[in-house]
């Protein structure tokens, strides 16, 4: 592994875990550059400066570069307040209507770190179900919230609201293939409109959280499935690793195990176990079912190296993907061409579920082919 990946590492698990880091590991060939740039593509800065803190002043980079790195992390504190306001005002708006909503993964994960605003943000997702959706559509209609931007999918609507990208969800996601995800819906449906939802406060206001079960396969789900379809990032790797620590004591691991099998992600979860003892820091006995085979430990390596460190936060830097044809069919075919490729890579890690995701792929472009065909043909 190159020295800057070690280095930030080190420097991750350090502002994780709030331990010094090796000292040894940085002198005066460290490559700053480097490091900081890794950390973005991986949005993992925060955390990375937290780490440099608690190193010897002769060993932290300029102050040049010091004073970049916190003008970036005052911005990402400034989005953290702006997000929470907007989460208040949606859920307390929402509640007032008789509507329960539940936010996923995002500030509701934050929470689980020492210094919640340390954690990169993005955008919020608010489940409501089936039977909520089109009510809550209506009412962000009513309150001028959906502009022309607005955009629908099979499970949830995407928008603006404050320039923050909110996604209302009628369902928490899909699982490739039919029977798996049929399971998967059910299992989602049932905890999140259960009274098992926990609530914390953001913005002033109460708001819901998924149940802790809910969560200790949702978060790993959410990994995974940006994996399958072309990359994911250290970031959502720390959100597994201080979940699993804040609640190690108060997951069933049971029905963990009993969840993981039925979804049939409890291969991929040991690989990614491996990353999170290893290289993150999390003890191993916290980290249920944790595997550290030859095979485990290959594949783990693997993945980090060829797909996470590769291409970054969500597959975002993939080189692969950079050279892209503005045709609107030379464009599909290229990410066609992109995705076999990537697959054929993967195999290894994903087996039976490469081809569940592959037929579901061909679906989905064939399809919006023909949507955009139509709605083209209708615009003229």
């Amino acid at each position: 592994m190159e020295q800057s990946v070690t280095q930030l590492f080190a420097l991750i698990r350090s502002g994780l875990w709030k331990e010094q880091p090796n000292f040894n590991l940085f002198g005066n060939d460290t490559n700053w550059n480097e490091v900081f740039q890794l950390a973005q593509k991986q949005t993992v800065l925060g955390f990375v400066i937290d780490g440099l803190s608690m190193l010897p002043i002769a060993l932290q980079p300029n102050k040049g570069m010091q004073i970049k790195a916190h003008s970036l992390q005052i911005r990402t504190t400034q989005h953290h307040h702006l997000l929470n306001d907007v989460i208040s005002e949606l859920s307390s708006r929402l509640k007032k209507e008789g509507i329960h909503s539940v936010l996923l993964k995002g500030q509701g994960l934050a929470q689980n770190y020492p210094d919640p605003f340390k954690r990169a943000c993005g955008d919020i997702d608010l489940y409501v179900g089936n039977h909520n959706y089109k009510k809550t559509c209506q009412l962000l209609k009513q309150w001028g919230m959906l502009k022309g931007e607005a955009e629908e999918s099979s499970h949830h609507l995407h928008f603006f609201y404050r320039e923050v990208p909110i996604e209302i969800h009628r369902i928490a996601g899909i699982l490739y293939g039919l029977f798996r995800n049929k399971r998967f819906r059910k299992w989602s449906d049932t905890l999140l409109q259960g009274e098992e939802c926990r609530s914390c406060s953001l913005g002033g206001e109460a708001v819901y959280l998924p149940p802790i079960r809910f969560d200790a396969m949702f978060i790993f789900y959410h990994m995974y499935r940006h994996l399958i379809t072309g990359g994911v990032g250290l970031r959502q790797l720390c959100d597994c690793v201080m979940y699993l620590h804040r609640f190690k004591d108060e997951i069933n691991r049971n029905l963990l195990h009993e969840d993981l099998c039925r979804m049939g992600l409890m291969r991929i979860w040991k690989i990614f176990g491996c990353i999170a003892v290893h290289h993150l820091g999390l003890p191993k006995e916290e980290f249920p079912f944790y595997s550290d085979t030859a095979e485990t430990k290959e594949l783990s390596e693997f993945l980090l190296e060829e797909v996470i460190l590769r291409n970054g936060n969500f597959g975002h830097y993939n080189p692969d993907k950079q050279a892209r044809p503005k045709g609107y069919l030379a464009g599909k075919l290229f990410s066609l061409r992109n995705t076999l490729l990537y697959l054929r890579k993967m195999q290894r890690i994903f087996g039976s579920e490469t081809l569940n995701f592959l037929l579901f792929y061909i679906y989905k472009g064939i399809s919006n082919i023909l949507h955009d065909t139509i709605y083209g043909k209708k615009k003229k």
